[in-house]
């Protein structure tokens, strides 16, 4: 996916280059969901505390959902056995210093780990082995990876050595399969009736992976330690890619204690929803929201056919389309009051449509 965002940012200064310059129009920020709703309030919060731009906050925000909103919740779709878990990965990737990315970062991971615990959370380094044994503490339950600088992990798991496997241990979390590593067993110097030796037992197993990230990168290191076999193997794809830029602006004292307040409300509404998904096992789908799905789908999958990677293009297109189910999925989570969530069509809304 940065690969191909690469080319079609050269692709789109050459030809700037070619025809006459307007002056470029920003397209102020528009909410996607309801004013009072989770994503709506953290965004606010976390934009009075920094310049970051608000895209990046309503990313982390809608990765948050995901990991309190747990394995429990599916969406019903019939090519899932069991439905579609809400597991999201999201990656702010910008420009050292220019886009506030560790501050977004931990903005997410504080008000996530206030809820979730310490335990539910994965250090961002670990082997292949670690990460498994981690998962398998958790199995169950939702774990949250955070990475500041994933470029670097991406090197790594380029490089090689025992950290080759990690992508396929991700890969396998993301898609809830399970996942074991076997070791060789030791014998533990006792013996069965039969007089046979009992071997220690040395395996880790993971039934029920739910693994979500929070994670960001320096725009122009990921670009160069990624490459467009991390596009084809669908790793990349699983992730839910935003860019930006801050508007700088001055610092604020906080003397009156307010952001500690609005803190609280924020990981008030956290622990709700995190409360409301516990009591949730399916969510069902409207068929006219699955129509409009399909033409999105269709739309998207139809620009591909002019990318310079198509094969690339296609999935990574396809993939993004299945996570707009499930962001709809938890926000209908975060909107009901009292009965099931089901995720519904509403009516065209007349406010401007934002740039992506």
């Amino acid at each position: 996916s940065l690969v191909l965002l690469q080319q079609g940012i050269e692709a789109f200064q050459q030809e700037q280059a070619a025809t006459p310059s307007a002056e470029a129009v920003e397209t102020p920020y528009v909410s996607p969901v309801e004013p009072g709703s989770f994503i709506a309030e953290y965004v606010r919060y976390a934009s009075e505390r920094t310049d970051a731009p608000m895209e990046a906050h309503e990313l982390m925000a809608v990765g948050m959902l995901s990991a309190l909103a747990g394995p429990g919740p599916r969406l019903r779709i019939t090519t899932h056995v069991n439905g579609w878990p809400l597991v999201i990965w999201t990656m702010y990737v910008v420009d050292s210093t220019v886009g506030r990315k560790s501050t977004v970062l931990n903005f997410a991971i504080d008000i996530v780990q206030e809820i979730l615990g310490p335990g539910a959370m994965i250090p961002w380094e670990g082997s292949p082995q670690g990460i498994i044994q981690k998962l398998a503490e958790r199995d169950g339950r939702a774990a949250v990876f955070t990475r500041d600088e994933y470029s670097g992990l991406m090197a790594q798991m380029r490089g090689g050595g025992h950290m080759a496997g990690l992508e396929q241990v991700f890969i396998r979390a993301y898609d809830g399969g399970v996942i074991e590593n076997i070791r060789t067993r030791k014998k533990t110097g006792k013996k069965d009736p039969d007089g046979y030796p009992i071997y220690e037992k040395d395996t880790d197993r993971v039934d029920n992976p739910y693994l979500v990230k929070l994670c960001a990168s320096t725009r122009t290191a990921m670009v160069e330690r990624c490459t467009i076999d991390d596009v084809i193997s669908g790793f990349l794809p699983r992730f839910v890619i935003v860019s930006g830029k801050a508007v700088p602006k001055p610092m604020k004292a906080d003397v009156d204690g307010r952001m500690a307040a609005w803190r609280e409300v924020v990981v008030s509404q956290a622990r709700a929803f995190y409360e409301k998904a516990q009591r949730i096992e399916s969510i069902p789908i409207a068929q006219d929201v699955m129509d409009m799905h399909w033409g999105v789908e269709q739309a998207w999958l139809a620009t591909a056919t002019d990318m310079a990677r198509p094969d690339a293009g296609a999935p990574s297109l396809k993939r993004l389309s299945e996570t707009v189910l499930k962001v709809a999925g938890l926000i209908a989570i975060d909107e009901v009051r009292t009965g099931r969530p089901t995720v519904v069509a509403r009516g065209r809304s007349s406010r401007p449509r934002r740039r992506w």
